[in-house]
């Protein structure tokens, strides 16, 4: 997603809503599996769960400094 961010088009409020919505689906999808995992599988929950745990706080940190970046402009 940081790369998305930081490639996206002028500014806009559609832009950010539709970024903001893929980020929202993938952390959707990350919590579902989670969930499913620990119904399922409950040995793989563990490390399954500390792996979002790590993304997450990896990716989060990578994206708020996308946002705040200006967008790039040329390949």
């Amino acid at each position: 997603m940081p790369y998305r961010i930081r490639r996206r088009p002028e500014p806009s409020s559609a832009v950010r809503q539709q970024l903001t919505d893929e980020v929202s689906s993938l952390l959707a999808r990350m919590a579902f599996h989670q969930a499913w995992l620990q119904i399922e599988a409950a040995t793989v929950a563990g490390p399954y769960a500390s792996l979002v745990s790590t993304a997450r706080a990896e990716a989060g940190a990578q994206v708020s400094l996308a946002w705040q970046q200006p967008p790039i402009t040329r390949a």
